[in-house]
């Protein structure tokens, strides 16, 4: 709500319109950020859960730099996945269903696995 003047709040909406946009570079990364509104009902969503440790963060920048959807075809070494890509990935199939192409994720689920190897990757604090 602090970020709404009351009378916004206040009011009903049925839907919500949000524009992203990004200039595009194949040889550099991107961020991807989620958003979520909520009604004042909801619950506070739970806490997120904690980094890879760092073994894990070096394979998971290798497949990233050999992923087909990083544009970066270069690096002849194999894609390695940890498990947590595993279960995410397996977790977009089942949400995306028979909605994209055969065989592979769309767009939107493979930035989601990006962007899930390069939370891997930061440093942990402490």
């Amino acid at each position: 709500t602090a970020d709404f003047s009351e009378l916004t709040v206040g009011q009903k909406w049925d839907r919500v319109r949000l524009t992203c946009s990004q200039p595009f570079n194949p040889y550099s990364r991107f961020g991807l950020s989620f958003i979520r509104l909520r009604t004042p009902q909801e619950q506070e969503p739970d806490p997120p859960r904690p980094p890879l440790d760092t073994e894990d963060a070096e394979l998971s920048e290798r497949s990233w730099c050999s992923s087909p959807a990083s544009h970066q075809t270069s690096s002849p070494e194999p894609s390695l996945r940890s498990k947590e890509e595993e279960q995410l990935r397996s977790h977009l199939w089942k949400l995306e269903g028979a909605a994209c192409s055969p065989g592979q994720l769309s767009r939107s689920a493979r930035m989601v696995l990006l962007a899930a190897r390069n939370q891997a990757l930061r440093p942990r604090a402490g």
